[in-house]
């Protein structure tokens, strides 16, 4: 049986690693809410966050514990949060609040790492933080850089830059990112 959403109320979603449920933002409320959706036809979304703030899921770890979302906001241009999975009634905390745009957050595949685009050098670029601290910032991208997206193995982040698929090679070696 077919899996069914009504476009016009979707503008977002992201699939768990395992494939069971997805999250989805659908406008129910005064904004657009996040929704977890299993993965069949007969069982209804669970709200897991309602507020007046934008909110585009954009990634899940790969044990499903936590969600990454971009949220736009008038203050601080677009930001990065994060919202736990595992726990019932968790609240969301930003990951990334700066005053640039952040977006297209991505859980590196052994969750240790997020990489971003931003543009607090003035343009675009891929950037590279530890996961949960946010702490040291490796900037990947040379040359502008959008929707970064890793390899299955993490060795590799690809994304765009001026009209091109790039790839970079990434190597961590404890709470260090090369």
């Amino acid at each position: 049986m077919p899996l069914t959403l009504q476009p016009t109320q979707l503008s977002g979603a992201v699939w768990a690693a395992d494939g069971k449920a997805f999250v989805v933002n659908l406008a129910k409320g005064q904004g657009l809410d996040l929704n977890r959706k299993p993965n069949d036809s007969t069982s209804a979304e669970q709200l897991l966050l309602a507020d007046d703030r934008p909110k585009i899921p954009v990634s899940i770890s790969r044990d499903g514990r936590f969600l990454l979302y971009d949220s736009i906001g008038t203050e601080t241009g677009g930001d990065i949060w994060v919202l736990p999975l595992d726990t019932p009634a968790a609240k969301s905390a930003p990951f990334l609040r700066t005053p640039y745009f952040e977006r297209f957050a991505q859980f590196s595949p052994d969750g240790k790492w997020v990489a971003y685009a931003s543009d607090d050098s003035g343009a675009n670029e891929i950037y590279v933080r530890a996961f949960p601290g946010a702490q040291n910032q490796v900037r990947v991208s040379a040359s502008g850089g959008d929707v970064p997206r890793w390899s299955r193995d993490g060795r590799q982040l690809f994304f765009y830059s001026n009209g091109k698929m790039m790839t970079a090679n990434v190597r961590a070696n404890g709470a260090t990112l090369t």
